[in-house]
């Protein structure tokens, strides 16, 4: 946004930035984990004070690939984004806009996956939505209907679910 782009934009430079990060990580796991199979060499051949310095060694790799970047960008900061915002193509400014666009919705269903276990919860937050917007019900007013049909669903769960008594 400093460099004069837009909050859209800033935003869509966000999906590509941090999967450059989720990378950068994996990037950063491949590299350590020769590190961890040199150690594993070193201790079978008896070198361990070789093998104590392995870790050391993929700490270096961890700040030279997490700290300097980060380092970097915010040392030259306005100046580099505007440089990188500029040096991109329209196309791909376009695209990035798209993928702006999608991340509330992308939100939206992580949050409807995570609330909707089942088909019916779906059913019950369709009807809260048409309570609010069709009806125009207060807040007050829907909890008071959701914690009735709560209050309905637990019992209906629990009377399937418990076991008959003989006597």
């Amino acid at each position: 946004m400093v460099a004069g782009a837009g909050k859209e934009y800033a935003l869509a430079l966000a999906v590509p930035l941090s999967s450059l990060g989720v990378l950068a990580v994996y990037d950063l796991c491949a590299i350590n984990l020769y590190f961890v199979h040199k150690q594993d060499a070193y201790v079978e051949a008896g070198k361990l004070d070789a093998a104590a310095r392995i870790p050391i060694v993929g700490q270096i790799t961890n700040f030279v690939l997490r700290f300097s970047p980060i380092l970097l960008i915010n040392f030259f900061g306005q100046d580099l984004i505007t440089v990188l915002v500029n040096a991109l193509p329209v196309q791909v400014t376009d695209i990035l806009q798209i993928f702006a666009n999608m991340l509330p919705l992308v939100g939206f269903m992580l949050l409807m996956r995570m609330i909707c276990k089942r088909d019916v919860d779906l059913i019950l937050f369709c009807v809260g939505f048409a309570l609010m917007s069709v009806l125009q019900l207060g807040m007050v007013t829907i909890v008071i209907v959701a914690l009735g049909i709560a209050y309905l669903d637990y019992r209906g769960t629990n009377a399937t679910a418990a076991p008959e008594r003989s006597e």
